[in-house]
């Protein structure tokens, strides 16, 4: 399967519901989610599967 506009809108909630249990300290979340954003802006590749998205996300 190949990604989808909505793969990235669904990783992009996931990361932030992940990062809001993580922690409380708003600067640290500001943090993770900018690295979630930077790495999905790079990964503009449409090869690339929503599998392999989300691992990355998810590290």
């Amino acid at each position: 399967m190949k990604i989808k506009p909505k793969c990235i809108k669904c990783e992009l909630d996931g990361a932030y519901q992940q990062i809001k249990l993580s922690t409380d300290n708003e600067r640290l979340r500001f943090k993770a989610l900018q690295s979630v954003l930077d790495y999905l802006s790079e990964a503009s590749s449409l090869d690339i599967t929503p599998a392999e998205i989300g691992t990355e996300c998810k590290r």
